[in-house]
């Protein structure tokens, strides 16, 4: 949680002066917020073999401290030998204090 809130900080501290100083005429409301942040991972390997997606899950969740969500084909794809409904991918939606 720390960390979190030390990207946060970074944001606000350095980030957000650096676009007040580049930007004329703007204050510090005018400046755009991010909400949520969103993670995604897709592999080509766990096309074809589901237990490659593990190591991902696995990585996401210590980055992260949440569950991620299995991506999921929503139509088959013949180039890529992905067929509908088969897994392929992981992410995650940081909203807030997880950012």
């Amino acid at each position: 949680m720390k960390q979190l809130d030390r990207i946060k900080n970074f944001y606000y501290k350095t980030i957000s002066e650096d676009l007040l100083t580049k930007i004329s005429n703007s204050t510090f409301d005018n400046l755009v917020e991010y909400s949520c942040v969103i993670l995604h991972v897709s592999s080509k390997e766990a096309v074809q073999d589901k237990r490659k997606l593990i190591p991902i899950v696995s990585g996401f969740q210590n980055i992260t401290g949440q569950i991620p969500l299995l991506t999921i084909a929503r139509a088959s794809i013949a180039s890529f030998r992905l067929k509908k409904g088969m897994e392929f991918g992981v992410k995650i939606t940081l909203k807030y204090i997880y950012m």
